[in-house]
């Protein structure tokens, strides 16, 4: 089982973007944050943060359906 958490970025000309990863522990550090902002948004320097949100502790194949 994984701990999920949802990402959300925001950049320039209004680009929003959303990704869900799970890691097999509850920490979310800063290099876990650039992870995510790259799967989600690529490496766009203007690309921020907006919100973490942890979704619980389930398998990949709950986390998908």
């Amino acid at each position: 089982m994984l701990h999920y958490y949802m990402f959300s970025f925001v950049a320039g000309n209004n680009t929003f973007a959303r990704v869900t990863i799970g890691w097999p522990d509850a920490s979310v550090t800063e290099s876990r944050i650039a992870f995510a902002r790259e799967k989600a948004i690529g490496k766009r320097s203007d690309a921020c943060p907006l919100a973490v949100s942890y979704l619980g502790q389930m398998t990949p194949e709950v986390a998908v359906s």
